[in-house]
């Protein structure tokens, strides 16, 4: 079952005819941007918190992703073709159209050519961990276009408002919270958790490009290169942010980090201060349980456990960064709580 956001926000799709549907809808949007193209075939690739992500190949053997908000002024779009303006191709996409479309009401739209390739969600973490020289090489790449000048504390704002229940819920969402576990409790540990994410940011006296928001979905290979995509977040701060990050969503052991830390430090032939390094992971760790304690709310509450693959990608998360969230005060006074409430979909336990 493939879930989509073009019908309401939660269009569910489960039979060829529903496919149909989509490709005509897709084949009208290329109609309204006046761009041709000979699709062999089209792929549902994504869904992302503000827009639906198509991948199509053509009978040429090109390959184009379609991002579809039914925001009309969508500020991930509109910032990731900003992005993808300045990088002009270096390890990511190229834009061939950005810019609203209307179809009974105006959506966002964004085409871009891509590298033909796999995320590393489907080709394995471990490419990344055996690859890590050739993958410096390519995120070094796309640094050095400077593409953004945004601050990382933006980023981090930008992301608490988004995750932020009581604004982003709907009333029968949170009505649905509240029958079934302690709502209170979760509200006060977002903000706990949020005030001490964006009072905690270590100073970087000579800020550089970071993409800050790395994760299995957005890295790509092919060809023995890699590509990035999802740069909205694209930011100036430090790159060890986007080497935690991998730290986080690649679930890796203590011994594979420090590893890689140690070619990263070789590569950028930098002095390894073990200081801001803890600040930073703590940082980290903090906008990752927030990640997950909304991602897990939003797949139960809002979409209703429609994308159970989803929920289980969120609790292999959680059970991997397990152990690297105990320098957290929130989780450890709510430890019982938060692990009950993520695994519940899992093992069926009520909170």
């Amino acid at each position: 079952m493939d879930f989509h956001i073009l019908n309401n926000r939660t269009y569910v799709i489960n039979s060829s005819e529903d496919w149909d549907e989509i490709k005509k809808f897709i084949d009208l949007v290329f109609k309204k941007i006046n761009i041709n193209l000979n699709i062999e075939e089209l792929y549902h690739q994504d869904n992302d918190e503000n827009y639906d992500c198509y991948k199509i190949l053509t009978s040429d053997k090109k390959v184009f992703y379609l991002k579809l908000s039914l925001d009309e002024n969508s500020k991930a779009l509109e910032r990731e073709n900003f992005i993808l303006e300045r990088t002009k191709g270096v390890a990511s996409g190229i834009v061939k159209f950005y810019g609203k479309v209307k179809i009974k009401e105006n959506l966002s739209c964004l085409l871009f050519q891509f590298p033909n390739c796999f995320n590393v969600r489907n080709l394995g973490r471990g490419l990344v961990i055996e690859n890590f020289d050739v993958f410096l090489d390519c995120y070094k790449s796309f640094c050095q276009t400077k593409p953004s000048k945004l601050k990382y504390k933006s980023v981090l704002s930008n992301c608490l408002n988004y995750w932020d229940i009581e604004k982003n819920f709907s009333e029968t969402a949170k009505l649905s919270i509240k029958n079934n576990t302690d709502y209170d409790r979760i509200i006060n540990i977002q903000k706990d958790l949020g005030q001490n994410l964006i009072n905690s940011i270590p100073t970087v006296e000579n800020e550089s490009t970071c993409i800050s928001s790395l994760s299995l979905d957005s890295i790509y290979f092919s060809n023995n290169l890699f590509y990035f995509d999802k740069l909205q977040n694209t930011c100036s701060y430090h790159p060890i942010v986007d080497i935690v990050d991998i730290f986080f969503n690649f679930g890796l052991k203590e011994d594979s980090e420090k590893e890689i830390l140690e070619k990263f430090y070789q590569y950028y032939n930098v002095f390894h201060n073990q200081s801001f390094y803890d600040e930073v992971y703590l940082m980290q760790s903090k906008k990752k349980l927030l990640e997950l304690l909304f991602c897990y709310l939003r797949e139960v509450y809002m979409f209703r456990s429609t994308r159970l693959d989803t929920i289980i990608n969120i609790s292999n998360e959680f059970h991997n960064c397990y152990r690297k969230f105990n320098k957290i005060g929130s989780f450890l006074d709510n430890k019982k709580f938060i692990f009950d409430l993520i695994t519940e979909p899992i093992l069926g336990k009520k909170v």
